[in-house]
């Protein structure tokens, strides 16, 4: 048995980071754009700086198409507000607020906007940002960095809506295309993401944000070859930056080279910065290998971190060693859920768990402590059928034919356990050599549930009782 691996994905590295958001908006709120569509440094972008100021003063009315003109004295109004707005934005705030009126221009409108967003006043800036669009409706700033400031609400769709319109209206930045990526991205559609990446990465080939989103989007359409690719570069000129590793893991075990992968998740391991997934799934990788010590390790690490694992994965883990035959892993792992959530585990999960501890008990010949273990389950649950079918099993290894039959038949009435007590109860209608009911009831099972390993159990006990007849 191979178990399905459920890797996390791990969404910082398929998108920007937080840094370069901050500063991506702040460029797009107080850059002036010019007839090349420059974009300058954001160092440069402050309202101390005489060169910035000059080139947002001089940017209205400029393009007229996409750019609301302003008035004389509005003019005179900004040139008093940068002398304000670097020692106390919020009066400056309260200056824009005074002055604008229905008639006034959008310009003014869009600038308390931008103060409002770097003030993470997001609500108001999108009030402001809109009001200027509804006095402007071809503003193409306004358009952008309302749609960015709709990206750090969450607000994907409606981002997406304003950022294209910019877009339309000729905002042909690079980094415009990458943010509309991102929110491709976050909405499920990666090849729309993928061809926005694109376009971001021919008009800005040095960002590294919006190689590593086209890498993710890549991975996501299944071009995991061309994604672990673009992995490869990022890793040799930024070696410790651990999500591109393991977002490389991610592409490697979709294309199923899976020891490839578990390398990687070892070298963030090492650097220190595995985190609970991550080590989750490197314990998956080495169940899969057989490699059970090291799988049992990185199951432990993986409940030992801050961030546990979830509840339900590590039961999971636990039926995952038990399947596995790996007894000694298993119970010591299921000794470690039991005591690690003692007071989150719900009663089928411990009953679960209880279970698991019994097989272990029959697969290592303790068949005294599996039936204790046994016996409280079903006192605590008389419905469990899992718990009925090993006492069952248990009675039968016991050559007590008539008390396994009790509890089989106990599991049988219960739906969700009828097939695999028919089944059991099969085997030991062969060990008692009754071939024909062992036959009826595997052909029962298999009208619930067909599996073909029962199918071909089904054809050997058949072949057995026309022998005999």
């Amino acid at each position: 048995m191979k178990i399905q691996l459920e890797f996390p994905r791990f969404r910082a590295a398929a998108s920007f980071s937080a840094a370069f958001l901050l500063g991506a908006l702040a460029l797009a709120s107080l850059s002036a754009p010019s007839a090349q569509a420059q974009v300058f440094p954001l160092s440069e972008n402050t309202w101390d700086n005489p060169e910035f100021v000059k080139r947002f003063l001089g940017s209205y009315g400029v393009h007229t198409r996409v750019e609301p003109e302003i008035t004389r004295e509005e003019g005179e109004f900004f040139s008093e507000l940068v002398d304000i707005i670097p020692d106390n934005p919020r009066r400056a705030i309260e200056r824009l607020r005074q002055r604008i009126t229905p008639e006034s221009s959008a310009a003014l409108d869009y600038t308390l906007a931008s103060l409002h967003l770097q003030q993470g006043e997001l609500n108001e800036a999108v009030r402001n940002y809109e009001r200027a669009i509804r006095k402007f409706p071809n503003f193409m700033r306004a358009y952008k960095n309302l749609g960015l400031t709709l990206l750090q609400m969450n607000r994907f769709e409606d981002a997406i809506e304003h950022i294209v319109k910019g877009i339309e209206l000729g905002d042909g930045d690079g980094n415009t295309f990458g943010l509309l990526g991102y929110a491709y991205l976050n909405i499920g559609k990666p090849k729309s993401a993928l061809d926005a990446y694109r376009m971001a990465y021919v008009l800005r080939p040095g960002n590294r944000d919006w190689k590593v989103g086209k890498a993710q989007a890549l991975s996501q359409t299944g071009s995991h070859e061309q994604s672990a690719a673009i992995l490869k570069e990022l890793i040799e000129s930024h070696p410790n930056d651990r999500n591109f590793w393991l977002t490389r893991a991610n592409a490697l075990i979709s294309l199923g080279r899976e020891q490839e992968a578990a390398t990687h998740l070892e070298l963030v391991k090492r650097m220190g910065r595995a985190d609970a997934a991550s080590l989750k799934l490197l314990g998956d990788i080495y169940m899969n290998e057989q490699v059970f010590p090291l799988a049992l390790a990185n199951y432990k690490a993986a409940i030992d971190r801050d961030a546990r694992l979830p509840v339900a994965t590590a039961v999971t883990v636990s039926r995952n060693l038990t399947r596995f035959a790996a007894f000694e892993e298993a119970d010591a792992f299921i000794d470690s859920v039991l005591s690690t959530y003692a007071d989150e585990l719900s009663d089928a999960q411990r009953a679960t768990l209880l279970n698991l501890q019994a097989e272990i008990a029959l697969g290592r010949g303790d068949d005294a402590r599996a039936a204790e273990i046994l016996e409280d389950v079903v006192a605590a649950d008389p419905l469990n059928g899992e718990a009925l079918i090993l006492l069952g099993n248990y009675y039968f290894r016991q050559g007590e034919f008539e008390q396994a039959d009790f509890f089989y038949e106990r599991a049988r009435n219960l739906p969700d356990h009828r097939a695999e007590a028919l089944v059991q109860q099969a085997r030991m209608r062969v060990a008692q050599r009754e071939y024909g009911d062992a036959v009826r009831f595997l052909e029962e099972a298999q009208s619930i549930r067909p599996r073909r390993n029962v199918e071909n159990y089904l054809n050997a006990v058949r072949n057995a009782y026309e022998s005999t007849r």
